[in-house]
């Protein structure tokens, strides 16, 4: 973050030969096998991987990754071995406008995938407008957030919202949000996250919940006003009634994805972003008058 915007300034590439479009030729990411790796600030374009790889793999250790963007790539995005103790945390990060499906396969995977006897953590996540054909056979449990194993999984104040994912094969896709099997044996917590807007074949398809789980304060396969979801603008529209101060605080992050402290207003809001104002701020522009102008 060269200028202090909290946007990662330095774009890493997996286009191997420059073309523009996914391909066969594209480059998985980074990986790391133990020890501790964090990821900060950074913008991630043009990856490609399989279940086997992605833009970013645990195979064992601990990854953090804080402030970046996953965007334009193919496949896995973040993905996790069933090593036991593996540990993966994204904090404050946006993966949005990428494609599931595996470069020259016909089946696709999950844009995140947590796995094995593994701790994982989504805090201020925001997950949007991706997408994914599944052609091939079986069963994908999730297009978005996989859970598999005995992965104890937190989220967080995360947006999951407008995936879409298609099956034209013999397979088919269990959920476009998140979504774990009956052998998922992990303890699973869900909080104050929106997981709306999201389909598969166009029909509504949130959540796939194939165990219990914890369940605190979220909107799931609830209708939300953001700004302009259609471009990916995933804040709170001041008309979000049902997301605005109706979070729980214990639990929540004190800032919101973008940095900004929470809770603004009587209570935390529910997603990834804080409404700043309920109301646009009034500004006495001349003082002369001792009227307020907005």
């Amino acid at each position: 973050d060269v200028d202090g915007d909290g946007v990662g300034d330095i774009i890493l590439s997996g286009d191997v030969n420059n073309n523009g479009s996914r391909d066969a030729l594209e480059s998985s990411g980074l990986a790391i096998n133990s020890g501790a790796l964090t990821v900060r600030n950074l913008d991630f374009r043009g990856f490609s991987g399989n279940i086997n790889g992605g833009v970013l793999r645990a195979n064992g250790g601990a990854l953090t990754v804080e402030d970046s963007n996953f965007q334009n790539n193919s496949g896995t995005v973040i993905n996790s071995t069933t090593a036991v103790g593996t540990a993966i945390t994204l904090r404050n990060s946006t993966l949005h406008d990428n494609s599931s499906t595996i470069v020259g396969a016909t089946a696709m995977s999950s844009l995140v995938r947590l796995a094995g006897n593994g701790s994982y953590v989504l805090e201020n996540v925001a997950i949007y407008n991706n997408s994914g054909t599944h052609a091939g056979g079986g069963t994908v449990a999730s297009g978005g957030i996989l859970i598999l194993n005995s992965a104890t999984v937190q989220i967080v104040n995360s947006t999951i919202a407008n995936n879409v994912f298609t099956y034209t094969g013999a397979g088919g896709i269990s959920s476009a949000g998140l979504g774990w099997t009956g052998t998922a044996t992990g303890l699973i917590t869900v909080q104050n996250t929106i997981i709306s807007g999201n389909t598969v074949n166009s029909v509504d398809a949130n959540l796939q919940a194939g165990t219990a789980y914890t369940n605190t304060t979220n909107l799931i396969g609830t209708t939300v006003n953001f700004v302009d979801a259609a471009n990916g603008d995933l804040r709170l529209a001041a008309s979000a009634s049902n997301a605005i101060n109706q979070g729980t605080s214990t639990g929540a992050p004190t800032t919101d994805l973008r940095g900004f402290e929470r809770p603004r207003g009587g209570a935390v809001d529910i997603g990834a972003y804080e409404v700043l104002y309920d109301s646009a701020p009034l500004v006495d522009l001349d003082s002369t008058t001792g009227v307020q102008n907005t």
